[in-house]
């Protein structure tokens, strides 16, 4: 808990930052609405276990040309897969900490990020009805219940 204590806002932010960019990033590759090919298979980077693949970084290099007017340069390529081992570092160590129990304003984060994939899954299956995220979020809860192995301790 020390550990939390000490962490510098800025770096949360980032870690709330990239799980939300990945949430959503992950529903859209999911969902087969971002282009896949045998290129995209590659990996650019390992990470410890973890794998940072080539659509990863050139998807980030497309971001940062954005704003930039000039051409990519070697330096600017070096930079951007440093951001992206740094991100995947960050999260591992969150992961290492288990810093989503422990931190009420990330795991509150997170949850919110979740349901709003839930309801662009909705949408995206073309289910229009009115139904709230609350009634989506006890439905998909239900459903991971019922697949879940729980064992409740001494009441």
């Amino acid at each position: 808990m020390a550990i939390l204590q000490n962490c510098r806002p800025s770096a949360l932010k980032l870690l709330v930052m990239t799980s939300l960019l990945g949430s959503f990033l992950g529903l859209l590759q999911a969902h087969g609405w971002l282009a896949n090919s045998a290129h995209d298979d590659a990996i650019a980077a390992h990470v410890n276990a973890a794998e940072i693949s080539q659509i990863e970084y050139q998807r980030a290099l497309k971001l940062f040309l954005q704003d930039k007017r000039e051409v990519l340069t070697t330096a600017d390529r070096q930079l951007i897969m440093q951001r992206l081992i740094e991100e995947e570092l960050l999260v591992q160590w969150a992961i290492q900490i288990d810093l989503l129990r422990f931190n009420p304003q990330l795991r509150s984060a997170v949850l919110e990020s979740q349901l709003a994939g839930l309801d662009i899954q909705r949408r995206a299956a073309g289910n229009s009805s009115n139904s709230s995220l609350e009634v989506l979020s006890v439905e998909y809860l239900a459903a991971l219940r019922e697949s879940a192995d729980i064992h409740y301790g001494r009441r």
